[in-house]
């Protein structure tokens, strides 16, 4: 699966940034106009007013709504997901352990009793990452400021990474349940791989298989 962005997606997410730049300064024109319209003074009746201010508020508005869209799409995505792959016996981790990072469509759960971890990323729309673990299958831990980096035994994403205000605390929980679940090796990995047909089938999405 092709993992670097395309040149259409770098085009998109160069627009992206220049238009979170554009905003702040769309929305204080937008707030000019409506003030000049409302305004009884007679310098403020410009030709041609209303059609501006409501080109300024389209291109405030339509992206913004496009945004919080997509936003509680990848969020609904990864809330089921995640729950249909929980069971008691393989991956019930409690809310403590667990971090959805929606703006980048990322999740990071760690099931202390079982000794598993579940990530899972929305790399773009139709394809998403469903990786299980157990503590034989990653070989260290490394934390930046808020971003948890881990580093797995797949050749095809070697590292795994997400931004939480918790990175240390997770980093320090890995190094205890890795000593802790020593020599141990959970069935969750073969147990989320037989389920990857029915998620992709369920949620219309393609996800890669890891060796």
């Amino acid at each position: 699966m092709q993992r670097l962005k395309t040149a259409k997606e770098v085009c998109a997410w160069l627009m992206k940034m220049g238009y979170m730049v554009l905003f702040p300064f769309l929305v204080v024109i937008g707030g000019i106009t409506l003030y000049a319209l409302n305004s009884p003074r007679a310098e403020a009746k410009i030709d041609g007013l209303p059609l501006f201010a409501l080109l300024v508020w389209a291109a405030v508005l339509i992206p913004a709504g496009i945004f919080v869209c997509r936003l509680f799409s990848r969020r609904r995505l990864l809330r089921n997901i995640t729950a249909s792959l929980r069971q008691r016996d393989y991956f019930d981790p409690d809310s403590a352990h667990e971090v959805y990072h929606d703006g980048e469509g990322k999740y990071l759960g760690i099931d202390i009793n079982n000794g598993t971890i579940l990530y899972v990323h929305k790399i773009r729309n139709g394809a998403v990452d469903v990786v299980a673990m157990n503590m034989s299958d990653w070989v260290g831990s490394e934390v930046e400021g808020q971003t948890l980096r881990l580093f797995t035994k797949l050749p095809e994403l070697p590292r795994i990474e997400i931004v939480t205000p918790w990175a240390q605390r997770f980093s320090d929980t890995l190094g205890v349940l890795i000593i802790k679940h020593r020599g141990s090796s959970s069935p969750f990995s073969s147990h989320v791989f037989r389920q990857l047909d029915r998620l992709e089938r369920e949620f219309d999405i393609q996800i890669p298989r890891f060796a």
